[in-house]
């Protein structure tokens, strides 16, 4: 079984807690869909890099680049709710950083999928 360190924990405490504030804060109708992939506080807790992967269709007029400038101009705010539900020497600040782990997964796949195809029973 793996040992979680008092860091990991803290970074999936974080995760979870600002994933339930932006649910709540930007709801899917007018943003997409805004996923924390991942957090990473720094040692001091005086920074937090934020992961987050956005989900748009068709129907929605914003980019990826919108919903990043409304979390990074809300920022004060998210973390104000931050700071009243997880108990911190700090509260970090937070750096949005969107993560395309999901598109470059994909990417691959679609070009193992046309290897395949192109070279079959090999």
């Amino acid at each position: 079984m793996k040992q979680y360190s008092r860091m990991d924990k803290l970074n999936r405490l974080v995760q979870t807690v600002l994933g339930e504030i932006i649910e709540r804060a930007y709801p899917y109708e007018r943003y997409g869909m805004i996923t924390i992939t991942d957090v990473e506080l720094s040692r001091d807790l005086r920074h937090a890099k934020i992961f987050i992967s956005v989900f748009l269709d068709k129907e929605h007029t914003v980019t990826e680049e919108d919903v990043l400038s409304v979390l990074e101009k809300e920022e004060y705010k998210i973390k104000k709710e931050l700071a009243s539900q997880v108990r911190m020497k700090y509260t970090p600040k937070l750096h949005f950083i969107p993560d395309h782990t999901q598109d470059k997964a994909d990417e691959i796949f679609r070009l193992l999928e046309k290897e395949s195809h192109d070279h079959p029973g090999e």
